[in-house]
């Protein structure tokens, strides 16, 4: 025996697609997060381009990239409530914590966004010097301060959270040994292989740990 070993087939353990999402959902996270880190640079960055013309396509990018967020937070949760592919939650409290979490996750997107948008369409939008939507004048002048100010804060705290939630994802892969970060890998085929065996190891009676035993390998190599 050589100690290598291949894959189990479907029957031995969990298929494929029972460790990993599906390639919308893995679109809808990574272009999310993307994007929200881009624009938050962005906002941060507005006093480095210069009054006028430079400084207006800054914010109006600034928004435009803010409802393509917006946007994609309804087509996510479409998604995830609908057609997407579901994983199996983990159990206890770490769990609860973790589907809480999400659930904080897409209000704050949703609640920033709205509060950025408020602001930018109340103040009166321009598209690249182009006034499209004019001014909403039975807002107080005071409103777009507070909206901005609103929008600066849930940002900020927005990027606060999704660090937290990366961090809480490597802690699972490094302290705890599972396979929760490769859920949403996108170019890992190699660890997904490799963690599809070592639920299937779990599966098998006897199973004391959810690391690959010793001189066992996955196919992959």
């Amino acid at each position: 025996m050589s100690g290598r070993q291949s894959l189990p087939g479907p029957a031995a353990g969990p298929a494929w697609q029972d460790v990993h999402y599906d390639r919308a959902s893995l679109f809808f996270h990574w272009a999310s997060a993307v994007l929200i880190g881009i624009n938050w640079l962005l906002g941060q960055g507005f006093f480095l381009f210069p009054r006028g013309t430079p400084r207006g396509a800054a914010v109006t990018t600034h928004t435009l990239i803010g409802l393509t967020i917006g946007a994609m937070l309804l087509a996510r949760l479409f998604w995830r409530l609908g057609p997407g592919r579901r994983l199996a939650a983990e159990p206890g409290l770490l769990g609860a914590a973790a589907k809480a979490g999400h659930g904080v996750l897409y209000l704050l997107i949703g609640i920033t966004v709205l509060a950025g948008a408020a602001r930018s369409f109340g103040h009166g939008y321009h598209f690249y010097g182009t006034l499209l939507v004019p001014p909403i004048a039975f807002l107080a002048h005071g409103a777009f301060g507070l909206l901005g100010h609103l929008h600066t804060r849930l940002a900020d705290f927005l990027i606060i959270l999704a660090g937290l939630h990366a961090l809480a994802a490597i802690a699972h892969h490094v302290v705890r040994g599972d396979f929760i970060l490769l859920r949403m890998a996108p170019f890992l085929p190699a660890g997904l292989r490799r963690a599809q065996l070592r639920i299937a190891s779990l599966a098998a009676p006897g199973a004391k740990s959810s690391r690959l035993a010793p001189g066992v390998r996955d196919g992959g190599g």
